[in-house]
């Protein structure tokens, strides 16, 4: 019986670790200074609410993410939602170029995004 003991603790212990690098879903994490930032940044909630009023929304996910230390909202369309980035704003709702450096870094620190709206 102790044995048995022994390897439910081993394999409890093992298995509390998390080695994936999948993004996070927060739909009250802080970024740009406000929590929630999809209900509390006006730019923000009007691109949504602008995009639900269409006869087909665009809009699959909004993504929180950091880059050279500033923080931005990448938006997945239903069309790119599995290739890279289709938009990319900053904290004031202002266009950014999807740059190589940027596309790079996208793929690669998945574990630091954070998921703050999805469109079902």
């Amino acid at each position: 019986m102790r044995i048995l003991y022994v390897l439910l603790m081993f394999f409890c212990l093992v298995s509390c670790g998390d080695d994936t690098k999948e993004p996070k879903n927060d739909l009250y994490c802080e970024a740009c200074g406000v929590i929630a930032p999809q209900n509390n940044l006006k730019w923000l909630v009007e691109k949504i609410s602008d995009d639900k009023a269409t006869d087909k929304p665009q809009i699959a996910s909004i993504w929180v993410f950091k880059h050279d230390g500033n923080e931005f909202f990448l938006f997945q369309s239903w069309s790119s939602s599995t290739i890279p980035p289709h938009e990319i704003y900053d904290c004031s709702g202002n266009a950014m170029a999807v740059t190589e450096k940027i596309r790079s870094e996208y793929y690669n620190e998945r574990d630091k995004w954070v998921c703050i709206y999805t469109a079902f």
